[in-house]
């Protein structure tokens, strides 16, 4: 009994059944998305075990959190998230493709005991690391941004002031928020790494510069979004 439920297929189908029903019932995700997460956390628990997922489960709840933080706030600003804060499909996998190719490329470099050695199964688990914390990042920094005290600056020209929502503007909170999201991520790829659960980790010297990687990647990716959300703004409008 416990040998099946130990399979990776079978736990990530349970857990995911489970985490399903719960965020379904909170309406962070509807129907489509719901379907989208399974497919997502269901790859990347099989494929990248549980340090990936709990990475992943971090970025998911902290962000349906952040989306339903003040909605009504938001909403009468249409600074809302669509659907009255359920993500779709579109959303899902928006933020979920690129963490997912992570952790099958992971897997299957781990096949290879060549590639193994070379140390691929670890290199691709910091990618791993850096598109979550970025696409945490970027997310938390949108929703929780907005409440900043001071006027949002957009990020081409930081001494102009402009009203909040706009895209590519950024504030002091945001940033914040943006650098949290690295670190919490981080120190979650840490503790995992002390466990030796990381995927192809060949000292704790290599697990230690997951920290500063996530921070860098979430500070990093999440300006860099808003940076081309001006300039695309700046373009076509």
């Amino acid at each position: 009994m416990f040998e099946v439920l130990a399979h990776p297929a079978v736990s990530g189908l349970l857990v995911m059944s489970i985490i399903g029903a719960l965020t379904y019932k909170l309406r962070f995700v509807d129907i489509s998305g719901l379907i989208s997460a399974f497919v997502v956390g269901f790859t990347v628990w099989y494929t990248g075990g549980v340090s990936a997922f709990v990475v992943l489960l971090f970025f998911f709840v902290s962000a349906g959190l952040a989306t339903k933080y003040k909605y009504k706030a938001k909403a009468k600003q249409e600074m809302a998230q669509e659907g009255k804060g359920k993500r779709s499909w579109k959303n899902v996998l928006g933020s979920g493709i690129i963490p997912m190719s992570f952790s099958v490329a992971m897997y299957l470099t781990s096949l290879s005991p060549d590639l193994s050695a070379a140390g691929w199964p670890f290199f691709l688990f910091g990618g791993y690391v850096g598109a979550v914390a970025t696409t945490s990042a970027d997310t938390l920094a949108s929703e929780i941004g907005v409440f900043s005290k001071s006027k949002p600056r957009l990020i081409t020209n930081l001494r102009r002031k402009v009203p909040r929502g706009t895209i590519g503007a950024v504030s002091l909170l945001g940033e914040g928020v943006a650098l949290l999201a690295g670190l919490v991520i981080g120190v979650i790829a840490l503790i995992f790494g002390a466990l030796n659960l990381v995927p192809g980790a060949s000292s704790m010297q290599h697990v230690m510069l997951l920290l500063p990687l996530s921070v860098l990647t979430a500070f990093i990716g999440c300006n860099i979004d808003s940076l081309l959300g001006a300039a695309l703004q700046n373009r076509f409008v």
